[in-house]
C-alpha cells in the first residue's frame, strides 16, 4: 500500500503527523435511552406444550450513537 502523496511536501509531513480524534461509533440506544451494541429481547415460545424462553434481537427503535470525540491520546508513564 502506498502512503497518501499530497503535491507539496511540507503538506504530506503534516498530514502524517494528525491524530484521529473523532471516531464514528457502532453503539446504538434504545426506547429507554440504554446504550449498546445490540439490544435482545426475552420471549416465550409455546411448542408441544411446553414453555421455552428465547432472546429476539431488536431491530426497530434503535438511533446510532454517530460521531464521537475522542480524549487526546498520551503515553502513560505509570509502569
Amino acid at each position: 500500500m502506498q502512503p497518501f502523496k499530497a503535491a507539496d511536501d511540507k503538506t504530506a509531513a503534516c498530514d502524517y503527523n494528525k491524530v484521529n480524534v473523532i471516531m464514528c461509533c457502532s453503539l446504538y440506544f434504545d426506547e429507554d435511552g440504554d446504550l449498546a451494541h445490540e439490544f435482545y429481547e426475552e420471549t416465550v415460545v409455546t411448542k408441544n406444550g411446553r414453555k421455552k424462553a428465547k432472546l429476539k434481537r431488536i431491530h426497530k427503535n434503535l438511533i446510532p450513537q454517530g460521531i464521537i470525540k475522542l480524549d487526546h491520546p498520551c503515553i502513560h508513564v505509570d509502569f
